[in-house]
C-alpha cells in the first residue's frame, strides 16, 4: 500500500516574498509569547462568560486574566483545525460570538492540520538530525518555526 506523503513547495516570485515576509512578522509577533491551548469546552465557557450567558465569577476572572496576559504580549491562545471542526456546530449565533472570543484571544493564530504539521516537525529533524539535508531544502526549518510559533 502506498503511504500518503505531504511536501511543501517552497514557492518563489513576488507573492512569495510577501508571504515570508508575512511569516517573519507572525514569528516576531509569537516568539515572546507563550501558547496556552484551549480545549471547545473552554473557548464556550469563554463566551459565556464574555457575553453575559453566566455569572460565575470564576470564568469570568478567568477570561480577564487570558485577556490580560494576550492583550500585554505574554500570552496567546491558538486554535487547531479540530476546534475549527468543533466549533462549526454551533449555531450561526453562537458561533458568530465563539469567533469574537477567538479572534482576540488567538491573534488569529492557527496549527496546520495534522498531518501538514507532522510533515512540516519530520522536515526539521531531518535537517537538525541530517544537517546536509539543510542546504538541500533551508526552508523547511523555517517552516517549523513559524507553525510552532518560535
Amino acid at each position: 500500500m502506498e503511504e500518503e506523503y505531504f511536501e511543501w513547495p517552497w514557492p518563489t516570485g513576488m507573492g512569495a516574498d510577501h508571504i515570508y515576509r508575512r511569516q517573519l512578522d507572525l514569528t516576531d509577533l509569537l516568539s515572546s509569547r507563550i501558547p496556552i491551548f484551549l480545549d471547545t469546552n473552554f473557548w464556550v465557557m469563554a463566551r459565556q462568560a464574555a457575553f453575559g450567558e453566566t455569572d460565575d465569577p470564576e470564568l469570568i476572572s478567568l477570561l480577564g486574566a487570558l485577556r490580560l496576559a494576550v492583550g500585554s504580549g505574554k500570552a496567546f491562545c491558538p486554535l487547531t483545525s479540530d476546534l475549527i471542526a468543533e466549533f462549526s456546530k454551533q449555531s450561526a449565533d453562537r458561533l458568530a460570538a465563539t469567533m469574537v472570543i477567538v479572534d482576540s484571544l488567538s491573534l488569529g493564530v492557527a496549527m496546520v492540520p495534522h498531518l501538514e504539521r507532522t510533515a512540516i516537525e519530520n522536515g526539521g529533524v531531518q535537517c537538525t538530525g541530517f544537517p546536509h539535508s539543510l542546504a538541500a531544502n533551508p526552508a523547511a526549518l523555517d517552516l517549523l518555526c513559524v507553525c510552532l510559533g518560535i
